[in-house]
């Protein structure tokens, strides 16, 4: 996603921060041949100055969705953006495999990973739960929880404060 963001681009519309990660996402789907929908319903709008985080950890959290529905039939990530009054809500699920009570415990777990290619065991390495979690806390002043139940998908609640949202300097 480099050509679309970078660290020291102007503002951006939250409307068109979704627009761009999702119709990145979406790209990568189509050239899996996955058969995954996303969804997205948001009724609110801000102006985003340091986009480059939160589409960091949309990101990431929409890529988990895609891993977890890889074999799946009618594949469906759903992400719901609420105003909160001072946090905004962004709600990321899907009906793919879940995770058991075990995983759900590790997955803030620095260098926690489930994500490996069986035939070498390399490990594939983004940048992790842990680190998305960190980037929520201390740049939006956020909190990141998950909900999974094995066999029936997971759902990430992402809560950031508006007022960091929307902040021009978050370093």
């Amino acid at each position: 996603m480099g050509d679309y963001f970078s660290e020291d681009e102007s503002t951006m519309q939250l409307s068109d921060i979704l627009k761009v990660v999702v119709g990145y996402i979406r790209e990568t789907i189509k050239n899996q041949q996955a058969d995954i929908v996303i969804e997205v319903h948001s009724q609110v709008d801000i102006v985003v100055p340091n986009h480059y985080y939160l589409v960091s950890i949309l990101s990431n959290l929409i890529f988990n969705s895609v891993d977890a529905l890889k074999d799946a039939h009618n594949g469906l990530i759903r992400l719901i953006v609420s105003d909160q009054g001072d946090n905004l809500l962004f709600s990321i699920s899907d009906n793919g495999i879940g995770m058991d009570d075990k995983t759900q415990a590790m997955i803030f777990q620095p260098g926690f990973t489930t994500k490996f290619n069986e035939n070498t065991g390399d490990v594939y390495r983004g940048i992790g739960l842990s680190h998305v979690r960190l980037i929520v806390q201390e740049q939006f002043q956020g909190d990141l929880k998950v909900c999974s139940e094995l066999g029936k998908g997971t759902t990430f609640e992402v809560k950031l404060a508006k007022i960091r949202l929307v902040q021009e300097d978050i370093s």
